[in-house]
């Protein structure tokens, strides 16, 4: 487990201009949460993604896959699972900030998330970010809805 944060902030410090940096105790809260998750290549760390809990939406962070094992697929593993985990627990949506002058921009709509708009960043580098989202198929709100009008209009017996 410590191993793993020492990877996280190494990887986040070479991808600094991208990414952003977390704190390393901050990190080690998202981990002590479950909400740091690892990709691995070959039984080696290859990547991590940072994620939280908003009710009704999970938010990502930061994802970040080292140079040499971007664009085998663990970028997308890790936003599948987290896909998977908000379809489960009836999220409505996952979101994240990208910053609108680098490449996972292509990566968050590659993915299936959709570009709702935009916000400024930090002043220090003027740029801004963009909102990606992806809205969840059925999330628990409409299904108890769903489920409750069903119920309704079911005849008595």
């Amino acid at each position: 487990m410590a191993d793993d944060l020492e990877y996280v902030l190494a990887l986040s410090r070479r991808h600094y201009e991208e990414i952003g940096f977390l704190p390393a105790p901050r990190l080690a809260e998202y981990q002590r949460r479950g909400q740091l998750w690892m990709a691995q290549e070959n039984s080696e760390l290859c990547g991590f993604m940072v994620w939280g809990r908003g009710w009704p939406v999970l938010r990502v962070y930061q994802v970040c896959i080292q140079y040499d094992a971007q664009r085998r697929e663990h970028g997308i593993a890790l936003v599948r699972r987290l896909v998977q985990k908000a379809d489960q627990e009836g999220y409505e949506a996952i979101s994240c900030f990208v910053a609108d002058d680098i490449d996972a921009n292509a990566f968050w709509k590659a993915g299936g998330f959709l570009l709702v708009g935009q916000r400024d960043g930090g002043v220090a580098r003027a740029r801004r970010h963009n909102h990606w989202v992806m809205r969840m198929p059925k999330p628990m709100q409409s299904q108890l809805c769903l489920s409750a009008t069903t119920a309704q209009l079911a005849p008595h017996k």
